[in-house]
């Protein structure tokens, strides 16, 4: 089922489900720059179909969704907006929030507004745990720091189409495992976006503090691959684990990337099932 929803300030959102509704929620959100299509695997494995309803959409300036140009259009509370529009509209009321990359960040927003009430627990696939340029400098890896200048290039064609290309190309340890069909979805993906838009994704801020209560309470299930080339794990397990206690669950996958759901699907499916199973 494919829905064009609207957010509470207007914006159309763009959002998937599959699967049965009776069955639990799991909502999916892509990292920087991306669309849905990341999770293009998951949606056709019938492993995940049959245990769970899966729910993705695009975020806020990104894929087939709404691309507003003001800076406040990209303030936590409209992200939070967003995720609450898109789980309304097929009726899911409390869900498990499973976010991958800096779509992580995402849960932050959720714990601010409306409140980790709506959530059952979160899932994390090698994703940043909230937003501020001191965190993000402090997880990233120095090859992905040195990309993001290229990423956010407005005027030199050339370096961007490079930065992006090998932003895409390092998602994957093995780089097979990623078909042709999935890095140019992924690759056409990026010229959707305007460099206002793309600057406005990655340098927005969120507040830690909701986030960090919401630990107290939510469990989190944090999967990362060893071979990340760019999250590094350790940094991002200091920063949740005083908040989170007991109830962070971390597995670091050797021979896996920063896609674990591509480079080890069957892994990375047993992982969050039985979690999900267990909460």
């Amino acid at each position: 089922i494919s829905k064009l929803v609207h957010s509470a300030d207007g914006t159309p959102i763009y959002a998937e489900a599959l699967g049965d509704p009776s069955k639990p929620a799991l909502v999916f959100v892509h990292g920087f720059a991306l669309s849905l299509t990341c999770f293009d695997d998951v949606f056709s494995d019938p492993g995940w179909r049959e245990a769970a309803y899966l729910i993705r959409y695009d975020t806020r300036g990104h894929g087939r969704s709404g691309k507003p140009e003001a800076a406040e259009a990209y303030e936590s509370r409209r992200m939070s907006e967003d995720y609450v529009a898109v789980t309304a509209a097929f009726g899911v009321s409390k869900a498990f929030f499973v976010g991958w990359s800096m779509g992580g960040s995402f849960a932050a927003d959720v714990c601010a507004h409306p409140g980790p009430g709506v959530l059952h627990g979160i899932i994390s696939f090698n994703g940043v745990p909230f937003c501020d340029p001191g965190t993000i400098a402090g997880i990233v890896t120095p090859q992905t720091g040195a990309l993001i200048p290229g990423l956010l290039e407005a005027d030199d064609v050339a370096l961007f189409s490079r930065s992006f290309q090998q932003f895409v190309d390092t998602f994957v340890h093995h780089k097979k495992r990623m078909g042709y069909r999935t890095r140019a979805a992924l690759l056409g993906n990026i010229v959707t976006q305007s460099p206002v838009v793309r600057r406005h994704c990655i340098w927005r801020v969120t507040d830690p503090a909701p986030f960090r209560a919401a630990g107290a309470t939510l469990p989190l299930l944090l999967i990362h691959g060893r071979e990340d080339e760019h999250i590094v794990a350790e940094p991002v397990v200091e920063i949740l684990q005083p908040s989170f206690g007991q109830r962070l669950e971390v597995h670091v996958l050797e021979g896996v990337g920063h896609t674990p759901f591509i480079d080890d699907p069957q892994r990375t499916r047993e992982l969050v099932l039985e979690f999900v199973r267990r909460v």
